[in-house]
């Protein structure tokens, strides 16, 4: 995972944002660009605005004030097309000037 500012960190550092939360039963992490990162949650109840904020407020603290967060609750996580489940990934190159892969 890469840092709106270019720090690159551990996936970890974003799991621990939703594993923390108990109402969170599973998830997965995309993170499309530097200024967006896509969550698909699997909650036991609806997601409320304050799980929203709290959730919102603790990946941005991560990756960037300014880097839209979207969480969309879905009803299952489906697996890789290997069968395994992954539960962050990034699509930013750590290695380009900018983060994009090309």
């Amino acid at each position: 995972m890469v840092a709106a500012d270019g720090t690159v960190m551990h996936g970890l550092a974003l799991v621990y944002v939703l594993r923390d939360q108990p109402e969170v039963k599973a998830f997965k992490i995309v993170q499309e660009s530097l200024q967006l990162t896509r969550v698909q949650l699997v909650l036991e109840e609806a997601l409320t605005p304050a799980l929203r904020a709290l959730l919102e407020q603790g990946l941005r603290r991560r990756l960037g004030a300014g880097v839209s967060i979207e969480l969309e609750q879905v009803e299952r996580i489906l697996p890789e097309k290997s069968g395994k489940f992954r539960y962050v990934s990034s699509k930013v190159d750590a290695a380009r000037p900018g983060g994009a892969a090309p």
